[in-house]
């Protein structure tokens, strides 16, 4: 006897039979009962996951001598042909071979003629998305209002490309694809019934490779029970359908997780001495991480990861190593190395390169850890350090203020210092040394207040660090601006440009045209803080809060940051 293939020998033929579509069986068993039998119908969804063979069990449900009822009989000779695929009264037709108008006017023309021997002329029309523009102008009429004992029965796997007006002429059914647990359960079923010799993990490794697929299942497993000779392990599934075995992908990701360059590189090199397909690989190495994703997010009992009870520990002791910002740059990675391969002349050199640079990304860190890190290091004090390596090493100490200046000056006195970490400013209108303000008259009151505000209206930014800035006026025509309680942040704000040439005319619209402003910065306090004048701002200046907050100081230094105005 000819041998039938699982995917033709095992397809369900009552609805009870169909796995993992409760909600199609549900109503469509319902209508049944209730004899609301619609006139058209569109199955839509995956591959494999059992349209068409629906469609037939409706066909039978119609035309079985008790029908029309949810459970044929299977016996009688309406449900044997329509079984065997030779009753005259279900027309199966495939879309992608009859596309033209005119094979639309003959089904059309043929639908007028009354069943032949059951109670429905059934016509199931396979892939309808393949169908011409002008087939498918065709079919709108019959399909409004055909003939009574007619029901069109429409499959496709590109449910978008089906024109809106035929969907709204038809009850729509969307196929979902199969989960891997019932899918795993009717795999060993069918290898039960037909004694195949095949371990557990063998029919894991096929169920997911059938990724919700029934008939891609079906047929796996006929590959790698014709593959095997004897038992059919989890080696030998792997090596019969293509597969890298998921202990690679697990010791794989631990070099990701270590940084070890070499061994993940040496690791994506024998995918290639074993034969594997490097775009095969990628996508398993992609269902990996996404598993470790969800076991990150929802923890590792979440009903989304679809694998073995006893691999979900190992997903969950690897995800620890990872933060979710991790798993998304990796993630982003492979689909790079996706794209990448699909025009690659040298997959094995994208492959290494993938590791590589897997092993060798920035980790997440979260800023809690950076408020840790800098907590330790002002708990240590200025000059102490702490044991071991972490994230601040290079982290500048903190800045210790002068001795606050004397109220009276006289003529041996050494110009007042600014500390060590005063920034260098490369460029002009910026001095390095700050001006002797008693040298020359200091602009307070409504004047200092008015070149503020001037300055406010281009940047609110600009202005705070002014707010204790002291402006004097010097000779030749100069006016001194120096910013005390400055930083390398604020300096270079202030270098930029464009915000020198616009505090250069709004000074001058305030103190005369033809002055010419030079900047200066200064880490220490101002000297003076009560010549202030003006009204107290109801909300901190940026430059208050950076003198105020020594850790907000250090955040904006270490990672050149910026305090943005609130509603920004």
């Amino acid at each position: 006897m000819t041998y039938q293939v699982l995917a033709r020998k095992w397809r369900p033929q009552t609805f009870d039979e169909i796995i993992a579509q409760p909600h199609i069986v549900r109503t469509l068993t319902n209508a049944l009962k209730a004899g609301k039998i619609h006139h058209a119908f569109l199955f839509a969804g995956p591959r494999g996951t059992g349209k068409t063979t629906t469609a037939r069990i409706l066909a039978k449900a119609l035309n079985c001598k008790d029908g029309p009822t949810p459970t044929p009989c299977g016996k009688c000779p309406a449900c044997k042909e329509i079984t065997g695929g030779s009753y005259m009264d279900v027309i199966e037709i495939d879309a992608a071979s009859n596309t033209g108008v005119d094979d639309i006017r003959d089904l059309r023309e043929s639908s007028h003629y009354v069943a032949t021997g059951g109670k429905y002329k059934v016509y199931i029309i396979d892939e309808v998305h393949r169908l011409s523009g002008s087939a498918f102008d065709a079919l709108l009429k019959t399909l409004e209002e055909p003939p009574a004992h007619v029901v069109f029965i429409f499959a496709t796997t590109e449910a978008h490309k089906v024109p809106a007006t035929i969907h709204s002429r038809c009850l729509k059914f969307d196929f979902r694809l199969i989960p891997y647990a019932p899918l795993a359960e009717t795999l060993q079923k069918i290898a039960e019934a037909e004694k195949i010799d095949i371990e557990p993990a063998a029919i894991e490794i096929i169920a997911h490779k059938a990724a919700g697929s029934l008939r891609d299942g079906q047929s796996l497993l006929d590959q790698v029970s014709a593959y095997a000779v004897g038992r059919a392990t989890a080696e030998i599934a792997n090596e019969a359908l293509g597969l890298v075995d998921n202990s690679l992908l697990f010791d794989l990701v631990d070099d990701f997780a270590a940084g070890d360059a070499g061994a993940a590189i040496a690791r994506v090199s024998k995918v290639a001495e074993e034969g594997r397909d490097y775009g095969e690989f990628g996508v398993q190495l992609v269902e990996h991480l996404r598993n470790l994703l969800l076991v990150t997010a929802l923890g590792e009992d979440t009903d989304l990861l679809d694998v073995p009870a006893d691999r979900r520990e190992l997903y969950k002791k690897q995800a620890a190593k990872f933060a979710l910002g991790d798993l998304y740059r990796l993630v982003d990675y492979l689909r790079d190395f996706l794209g990448r391969l699909r025009w690659s002349t040298q997959p094995l050199l994208d492959a290494q390169m993938l590791a590589a640079r897997a092993a060798k990304m920035d980790k997440t860190v979260e800023f809690s850890e950076v408020l840790g890190k800098i907590d330790d290091l002002l708990k240590q004090g200025p000059g102490e350090t702490s044991g071991g390596t972490n994230l601040f090493d290079a982290l500048p100490q903190t800045v210790s203020s002068p001795p606050a200046p004397s109220p009276t000056r006289s003529d041996s006195a050494a110009p007042r210092q600014t500390t060590a970490r005063t920034p260098e400013i490369p460029s002009a209108p910026f001095h390095q040394k700050p001006v002797r303000q008693d040298d020359h008259p200091t602009v307070t009151g409504d004047l200092k207040d008015r070149i503020l505000e001037r300055i406010r209206k281009h940047s609110s930014v600009i202005a705070g660090f002014m707010t204790n800035a002291q402006i004097t006026r010097g000779e030749g025509g100069a006016v001194d601006i120096t910013v005390y309680g400055g930083n390398g942040y604020i300096q270079k704000q202030l270098a930029q440009k464009s915000n020198s040439n616009m505090i250069q005319a709004e000074v001058a619209a305030e103190m005369g045209q033809g002055l010419h402003v030079r900047l200066h910065v200064a880490s220490e306090s101002a000297p003076d803080r009560q010549t202030k004048t003006g009204p107290p701002r109801a909300e901190p200046s940026d430059d208050s809060l950076l003198q105020s907050d020594e850790k907000l100081r250090m955040i904006v230094e270490k990672f050149d940051a910026e305090i943005m105005p609130e509603g920004r």
